[in-house]
């Protein structure tokens, strides 16, 4: 099941909503040198969230590919992946076992 965007937020340190421009930004669950893997593609509205780029054609499902930059914004975290152009929306990713 997919995981809504406020607790999406919440269990990344943000309280949606009620984001404080001040504050420092959430720690991203991602470091570079993680191994990811994408179960399947973002919808379009997580592919224009901040501007990411389109992982389909780019990355493939169910492959582990290495994190070489992490991107931490506000409201959301870019990937950019070790092999792959692009800087994705974290969302779409869960750590490899």
């Amino acid at each position: 099941m997919k995981e809504g965007m406020i607790e999406l937020f919440e269990r990344r340190g943000v309280n949606a909503g009620r984001y404080d421009p001040n504050s420092e930004p959430p720690e991203s669950e991602f470091e570079v040198g993680d191994f990811v893997v994408m179960e399947a593609y973002p919808d379009a509205e997580q592919i224009r969230w901040g501007s990411n780029d389109d992982p389909r054609g780019k990355v493939l499902l169910g492959v582990h590919y290495m994190v070489k930059n992490v991107e931490i914004h506000s409201w959301h975290t870019k990937l950019e992946l070790e092999g792959v152009e692009g800087r994705f929306n974290s969302v779409s990713f869960r750590r490899a076992v």
